[in-house]
């Protein structure tokens, strides 16, 4: 007989939540990565970026946003309007 625990521990976890999982550790996010996180396209995120509403870092070529960053902006009610 088998029960629920042991069917679902033998259930792969699906790919976007292992995704998830690992990205909630990250402190930082490339570009790609936080407009997922934000759920945003990459062009509202480089206009977010642009318009000083996300303080982003270069890292070499990299643009790179903090967890803490995405954190904040997330938390806040004010909706933007960029143009």
């Amino acid at each position: 007989m088998h029960t629920i625990r042991s069917f679902l521990g033998s259930c792969p976890t699906p790919s976007f939540e292992r995704e998830h999982i690992m990205q909630e550790n990250h402190l930082l996010y490339d570009r790609k990565s936080a407009a997922r996180q934000l759920s945003i396209s990459l062009s509202t995120l480089d206009r977010l970026i642009g318009s000083k509403a996300l303080t982003a870092r270069r890292i070499g070529r990299k643009v790179m946003l903090q967890h803490s960053e995405l954190m904040r902006f997330s938390r806040k009610d004010t909706i933007l309007h960029l143009t």
